[in-house]
């Protein structure tokens, strides 16, 4: 077992139009957190020294934060949201999304249970440095930083192995007709996944096709008139309690043939290797629909 140092930050941006903070890293309630959340197995993996938490310091300061810029939900860049009650949290829609379901290790309930003031954004489909999002762009992306980190060789064999991976699940999951598939991201509002997002990618190696596919926006926010309209053979989402919202319509498709899934694994929406694995399991559960 080789122990690794991370650093568990939180970084100021003192910007014109506002003072932001990325990330809060550990908060004041670490430790309670860790005791109360923390698996007794896990424990023993995820060790950490006492910092000064970023409010005191900000404080300390006379540092006036406007809203927090979260990359991602998990303990050790979000355990300090309870810290900052009265400021907007922006994070994009799966991740508010995760924060519903989370579970330790990745995440702590307590970190969230104050009631967080969630602001969602999502990027612009647009490629960041000539990279699209998408499976194939994801293997050469793995490629380049196997290269970047003077691994080439063992960064090309990832590449190949997640290229192989996924075209065996397509060759299995093949259908001649492709299910139609509403992914739903968040609820209140309603929000999808558009044609450009790598889960599109996803459902096609699954032998299924995003119900709303057509629309540019990595996640739009879609009407239930919308939804009810292009008429899914299924539905999945993060939770039971999303849903319930479609047992109130029992002529849908999804819901006349109990195929309101909910998919748990949040690798499928955070592109790397493990997607993967991901892929595999969304292809599981839609293997039985019709």
């Amino acid at each position: 077992v080789r122990r690794v140092p991370l650093s568990h930050t939180a970084v100021l941006i003192e910007h014109h139009a506002a003072t932001l903070l990325f990330d809060t890293g550990l908060g004041r309630d670490i430790d309670a957190q860790f005791r109360a959340d923390m698996p007794w197995w896990a424990a023993p993996l995820f060790a950490y020294q006492k910092v000064v938490p970023a409010r005191d310091q900000l404080d300390a300061a006379g540092i006036r934060v406007d809203r927090i810029l979260l990359s991602h939900a998990h303990w050790d860049h979000a355990s300090g949201l309870v810290d900052f009650p009265e400021v907007p949290v922006w994070a994009p829609y799966e991740e508010i999304a995760f924060s519903r379901i989370a579970t330790p290790p990745a995440a702590f309930p307590s970190q969230f249970r104050h009631g967080v003031r969630w602001r969602p954004y999502s990027f612009d489909p647009r490629p960041f440095m000539g990279f699209d999002e998408s499976l194939d762009e994801l293997a050469l992306q793995l490629a380049a930083l196997g290269e970047a980190l003077g691994e080439a060789e063992a960064g090309q064999r990832l590449s190949a192995r997640f290229r192989e991976g996924m075209r065996r699940l397509a060759e299995r999951y093949r259908r001649d007709k492709p299910l139609k598939v509403f992914y739903q991201v968040w609820d209140r509002p309603l929000y999808t996944i558009g044609g450009r997002q790598v889960i599109s990618d996803a459902l096609r190696v699954c032998g299924a096709e995003n119900l709303f596919g057509d629309l540019p926006q990595p996640a739009p926010q879609v009407s239930v008139e919308a939804v009810l309209a292009r008429d899914p053979a299924v539905i999945v989402a993060g939770s039971h309690a999303q849903l319930e919202l479609w047992r109130q319509w029992p002529a849908l498709a999804a819901t006349r043939r109990g195929q309101l899934y909910r998919i748990e694994d949040k690798n499928l929406e955070r592109p790397s290797f493990a997607m993967l694995a991901a892929t595999e399991k969304l292809c599981r559960s839609l293997a039985g629909a019709r």
